[in-house]
This record gives C-alpha cells, structure tokens and sequence, in this order.
C-alpha cells in the first residue's frame, strides 16, 4: 500500500511514517511539505497509476498551496479514474473546516492531529478492505463519477 503525507510540519510527517511502519511491514511512503509540491507529482504521474499512493493524508494549513487549494487542483486532473483515499489530517477542530471536508466527495475522513497508531490502524484496515471488497478499477470508476456529480 502506498501513503501521501501531505503536511509543512516535519514532525507530524516524521511520526506518521514512523506509525505507519509499525502497522505495516513493508509501507511504501511519499512525503510533501506543501499542497503545491504533492499537487506537481500528481500532475506529472497521474496517469500512471501505479506510481500513485492508495492513501492521502492531507494538512489544512500549509504554505504556497493549503489542503483546501490542494483539493479544488487535484479533483481538475485529467486522469479521473485516479480516486485515492484521502482524509484530512488536521490540528484544527473548527466545526466549519469539518463541515468543509464532507462537502468534498472526494475526501473520506477528517482525521485530528496528532494521529494515533489506533486511528492509523482503523484507516489502512478500512482502505485495505475496501481494495480487496472491490476492485480498483471499480473504485476509480466510482471516484469518476462522483467527480462528474460534484462538477454539476
């Protein structure tokens, strides 16, 4: 399985690779400081898919691109049978940021900081149960047409 961590705070990427490792035996990390950065990697590889993580957790208040840019640019990408399994990961708890997160189909959780290794664990079972329950290629093409949805 293949997780983003999308946060300006090295530490919070620090230990959240660090937690994710214990739960898995072999994780497969990427790490980003900012929206803008994650967003030029997804750009360049979206349409290879396997170079593309299952998992994005995703900061709110980050510099140059915040989460919420982040969500507005990658949802726009040409390849729209790319729908990963994003939550946000924030510090905030502000009923408004999350009420904001389920205003986004593409977004499935909305995870407080600091992450815990029971929350990590719950997350990756669920992801990990849902790729096995159905296919990916039936999941993007779900992901698709919640994006169609959102636009209209």
């Amino acid at each position: 399985m293949k997780i983003c961590i999308i946060d300006d705070d090295w530490v919070c990427r620090f230990i959240n690779q660090k937690l994710i490792g214990k739960i898995l035996e072999e994780p497969n990390v990427l790490q980003f400081e900012d929206g803008q950065d994650a967003f030029d990697f997804f750009e360049q590889w979206q349409h290879t898919p396997g170079n593309l993580p299952d998992v994005i957790l995703l900061d709110i208040n980050m510099p140059r691109m915040d989460g919420w840019q982040f969500i507005e640019m990658f949802r726009n990408l040409k390849n729209h049978h790319y729908n990963p399994f994003i939550y946000i990961s924030s510090s905030s708890q502000h009923p408004d940021d999350m009420a904001r997160a389920t205003a986004y189909p593409e977004i499935n959780g909305y995870l407080p900081k600091p992450l815990s290794i029971e929350v990590l664990k719950k997350v990756l079972s669920d992801v990990s149960g849902a790729e096995s329950s159905s296919s990916l290629q039936e999941r993007y093409k779900v992901g698709w047409q919640n994006r169609q949805h959102a636009h209209a």
